[in-house]
C-alpha cells in the first residue's frame, strides 16, 4: 500500500511540475504543437499505454504539419476540414476518422483546461468509412466446433469467447481470482500488454473493466476444470502450453488451423466475440446490455457494429407487439 501511495505521490508531483511549466504560457499564444506536447505530458502519458501514445503521434503528423505553428485559439473548423480533404485518397477513411477522434479529444481537453472556449472539431465532418464485414457462426456450428476441439489447448479460450464475448487478450490474462463462482461473475480487469503474453496490464478503458455473468453452461465447464486441476488463485484460467505460455497470436493461428482442418465456415478467433454479440441481439437482448457485456464505451458503437442484426430484432418485436392488438 505504501508503495502505491508513493507512486501516486510521484505521479501527482510530475503533473504539478508540468502544470507549473505551462502556467506562464498564455492561452492566446500557445500553438497547436505546444498544446499537443502539453497534452501528451499532462494526460496521454498517464492515461494510455506507450504503444497507444506512439500511434497517436503518428496519426497527428499531418495535423502538426498543417496547423502546428498556428495559435490554438485561431484554429477554425475549416482548418481541420482542409486536413481531412488533403488526406482523402492518401489515407483510408477509417484512419482519417481515427485522426478526427483524436483531435476531438485533444481540443476537448483544451476547452476543459480553459485554453479555448469552443471545440472546433465538433463542427467538422469526418469521412464515413465502410462498415467492416465480419462472419459469424450460428449456435449449432459453434456447438459442433466445441465438440471436435474438446481436447485441444484452445478449447477453454473458445468456450469463454463464445459465452462471454471477451477479447482474446482478456481471456489469455484471466486468472482464477477473477472468477467468482458464488456470485457467478467473471471480473474483466486485465489484458495482455504484448503478443508474447508475458506481461499483462489493466484493460484500456473504464468501460472495458467490467463484470460478466457466468451462464449455466460456462459455470459447469469452469467449475469442473477448477475441481480437476485445483489451481491457486493466481493461476491462469486457461491452461498454458508446454512452454508455460499462451498468447493471442497462438490462439489466432491455432483456431485458424482447426477451422480449416475440420472444414468449418472460415471465421477469425475475434469473430467469436461477434458471434456472441449477434446471438445475444438475435434473442432480443437490449443493445445497452450487450454493450456493457462487451465493454463498449458507447452504445452507438454496438448499434453500428451490429446494425445488420437490428432490423430482424425490430421485425420480431413488431410481430410480438401486434399480438397485443388481436
Amino acid at each position: 500500500m505504501n508503495i502505491e501511495i508513493e507512486n501516486l505521490t510521484v505521479m501527482l508531483e510530475d503533473i504539478l511540475k508540468i502544470l507549473k511549466q505551462h502556467s506562464d504560457l498564455k492561452s492566446s499564444s500557445i500553438t497547436f504543437q505546444e498544446f499537443v506536447n502539453y497534452w501528451f505530458e499532462a494526460y496521454a502519458k498517464i492515461a494510455v499505454k506507450q504503444s497507444t501514445q506512439k500511434r497517436y503521434r503518428e496519426l497527428l503528423i499531418p495535423a502538426i504539419k498543417a496547423i502546428g505553428t498556428k495559435p490554438l485559439s485561431d484554429i477554425k473548423p475549416l482548418d481541420i476540414q482542409k486536413i481531412y480533404m488533403n488526406l482523402t485518397g492518401k489515407l483510408s477513411d477509417s484512419t482519417i476518422l481515427k485522426l478526427h477522434r483524436l483531435l476531438h479529444e485533444i481540443f476537448k481537453h483544451a476547452v476543459m483546461w480553459e485554453y479555448i472556449s469552443d471545440n472546433p472539431v465538433k463542427k467538422v465532418l469526418p469521412p464515413s468509412p465502410e462498415k467492416k464485414v465480419f462472419d459469424v457462426w450460428d449456435v449449432e456450428t459453434a456447438k459442433r466446433f466445441l465438440e471436435v476441439i474438446r481436447n485441444e489447448t484452445i478449447y477453454y479460450p473458445v468456450l469463454i469467447a463464445l459465452h462471454t464475448g471477451m477479447r482474446a487478450g482478456e481471456i489469455v490474462s484471466l486468472k482464477w481470482y477473477d472468477v467468482n463462482f458464488e456470485a457467478r461473475i467473471i471480473s474483466v480487469v486485465k489484458s495482455v500488454r504484448n503478443n508474447r503474453g508475458l506481461k499483462t496490464s489493466d484493460v484500456k478503458t473504464k468501460t472495458s473493466k467490467r463484470s460478466v455473468y457466468i451462464n449455466d453452461v460456462l459455470f459447469s465447464e469452469l467449475k469442473n476444470l477448477y475441481e480437476t486441476i485445483k489451481p491457486k488463485p493466481d493461476d491462469f484460467v486457461c491452461p498454458r502450453l508446454p512452454t508455460g505460455n499462451l498468447t493471442v497470436g497462438y490462439l489466432s493461428k491455432r483456431f485458424k488451423l482447426l477451422v480449416k482442418r475440420y472444414n468449418f465456415p472460415v471465421i477469425r478467433f475475434h469473430d467469436l466475440r461477434h458471434t456472441f454479440a449477434t446471438l445475444m441481439l438475435s434473442l432480443g437482448v437490449n443493445t445497452k446490455i450487450v454493450a456493457e457485456i462487451l465493454g463498449h464505451s458507447d452504445i452507438k458503437l454496438t448499434a453500428d457494429t451490429y446494425s445488420h442484426v437490428l432490423p430482424t430484432m425490430q421485425e420480431s418485436a413488431m410481430k410480438e407487439f401486434s399480438k397485443l392488438w388481436k
